[in-house]
């Protein structure tokens, strides 16, 4: 209805010689006209609004789509079975004017059929279903989760099956089309097959101390009042489960640690964080330590997605390497869509930004954002401060990422080195570090000392 209303717009609009006026106000009255003919329904959330309706489709070649957490979706239909026409007679009642006679035959034809249809990639549970509108029963089709399928080749052509063996897929066999031959379009809710241990309360985060290779999610937002919070994994024994946030926030809480490698999360390792907000988070770094982030303090072998950082950050006295507001530091881990929204203060720190602090060899950093304010202050050692990130190592891949902030700094005998997207990097062969779409518009002051052959700030870019 938008698009037709935009249609009408775009040709009053014209008349005027307001066209593209005509064509906003369409969309907003073909919008509202639209909603008054059919509007979309979400009682206690049992289906997605209308613009956000997922539709079933029958493609080949169609990208599997991957859920993580759960989600609701229609699937692609990807075999299908002979359509099988049934014919039911009943009689047609009495005869003619005056009830005499026998009543004639009236056949009734409806159809079924079997199909199947694939969902999505990877091991998942299908929880609810719809068809249209009308919620169906789970029982009412077969489920194959995504681990292996061996049962689909039994169904259908062995070849397809194969090709479908790690795909979430259901099956409906001689489904009741009615009087129609088309198939009726499916919505299905899915979720992880993992059984995640549910998080509702800043006891549940500490406890996961308790078991660090568990996988867990977060149920509900987490406010805490304030209240000491312990780091999750540390270097000899890091976090290596999974954490599904929901997009929650976890707020109000206080770090304070005399260790390497800490945050919310001290090390990880092979683990998998997503989909996780900090607010108002306060992490404070004792001397001689280094790896401190809001959220994780080192990462190696890991994923992050879809998270981000808001509080505070305030080192000790004495050096402290690798300062993020989101991250630390990190080797071999692919991070994307995070950012961080901070405040660091540190004291003879050296390499520190706002987003990551140190990006370690073969780290992959995609579409993540850093915003906040930056103070260094030194005395004793070297300092690179960095808009995003402090410094690169070798294989570092750094892709559509953006820095927003005040870098500020004052030496008055040592090296400090800022930029306004990356400080330096860490050794020459970073020079094969990539950055590609990446932009900064950061204020840094005139306090720097860069010694006699040294550049004051620096916007490190390979070529």
């Amino acid at each position: 209805m938008a698009v037709a209303g935009a249609v009408v717009g775009s040709f009053f609009g014209g008349i005027y010689g307001f066209y593209a006026l005509g064509i906003s106000g369409g969309f907003l009255a073909g919008g509202i006209l639209g909603a008054q003919i059919f509007p979309s329904k979400n009682e206690q959330g049992n289906m997605p609004q209308m613009s956000n309706y997922p539709v079933q489709r029958s493609n080949k070649g169609t990208p599997r789509p991957i859920i993580y957490g759960a989600d609701r979706l229609a699937g692609n239909v990807i075999w299908m079975g002979e359509l099988q026409t049934i014919v039911t007679s009943s009689s047609g009642g009495g005869g003619g004017k005056g009830g005499g006679g026998g009543g004639s035959e009236v056949d009734t034809i409806t159809y079924k059929r079997s199909f199947l249809l694939s969902l999505c990639e990877g091991s998942k549970d299908v929880t609810r279903c719809w068809k249209g509108k009308e919620e169906i029963a789970v029982s009412s089709f077969t489920q194959f989760s995504g681990d292996d399928n061996e049962g689909i080749a039994d169904l259908i052509d062995e070849t397809l099956g194969a090709d479908y063996k790690t795909d979430c897929c259901v099956y409906f066999d001689n489904f009741d089309l009615g009087s129609g031959q088309a198939l009726p379009n499916f919505v299905f809710e899915v979720r992880d097959a993992t059984v995640l241990s549910a998080i509702s309360t800043v006891e549940d985060l500490q406890a996961m101390n308790d078991d660090l290779d568990g996988d867990y999610e977060i149920l509900c937002d987490i406010v805490g009042e304030g209240e000491s919070f312990t780091r999750v994994g540390t270097d000899a024994t890091p976090f290596t489960g999974s954490l599904e946030g929901n997009n929650h926030t976890i707020s109000n809480l206080s770090i304070t640690s005399d260790k390497s490698m800490s945050g919310l999360f001290g090390k990880i390792s092979g683990a998998t964080i997503q989909n996780v907000k900090l607010e108002d988070i306060t992490l404070t770094a004792s001397d001689d330590c280094e790896s401190f982030g809001l959220l994780v303090g080192y990462a190696d072998t890991s994923t992050i997605t879809n998270c981000f950082a808001d509080g505070d950050i305030v080192s000790g006295a004495n050096t402290l390497a690798y300062v993020g507001g989101c991250i630390g530091s990190s080797e071999d881990s692919t991070i994307s869509k995070c950012g961080s929204d901070v405040t660091i203060t540190v004291e003879n720190a050296s390499y520190h930004g706002l987003f990551i602090g140190g990006a370690g060899a073969d780290t992959t950093i995609t579409d993540c954002y850093a915003w906040g304010t930056m103070t260094s202050t030194i005395g004793t050692s070297d300092e690179t401060s960095g808009g995003f990130v402090g410094s690169v190592d070798a294989s570092v891949v750094i892709t559509r990422c953006y820095a927003k902030g005040i870098i500020q700094g004052q030496s008055d005998n040592q090296v400090l080195t800022m930029g306004g997207f990356a400080g330096e990097p860490v050794e020459e062969s970073a020079e094969s570090a990539v950055f590609a779409d990446c932009f900064w518009l950061n204020t840094m002051n005139d306090k720097a000392y860069a010694g006699e052959d040294e550049q004051q700030r620096i916007n490190y870019v390979s070529s």
